[in-house]
């Protein structure tokens, strides 16, 4: 779902950006950096962590 910066109801103007993807979780966290930074070197990168499939609630 994309939702404009200036439509984000939250005060605190942080994003998230949620990738699901299988392989090494290590690997997609640089390219995501990169791949961000292409756009916008300066663009504050916070916190990247990896959520393992185990500790996702899965549908019943």
């Amino acid at each position: 779902m994309y939702l404009p910066e200036v439509q984000w109801p939250f005060a605190d103007g942080m994003l998230t950006l949620v990738i699901r993807a299988n392989g090494d979780a290590d690997a997609l966290t640089s390219a995501t950096r990169k791949a961000i930074w292409s756009v916008d070197r300066n663009q504050p990168i916070l916190r990247i962590a990896p959520v393992c499939a185990r500790a996702v609630a899965q549908p019943s």
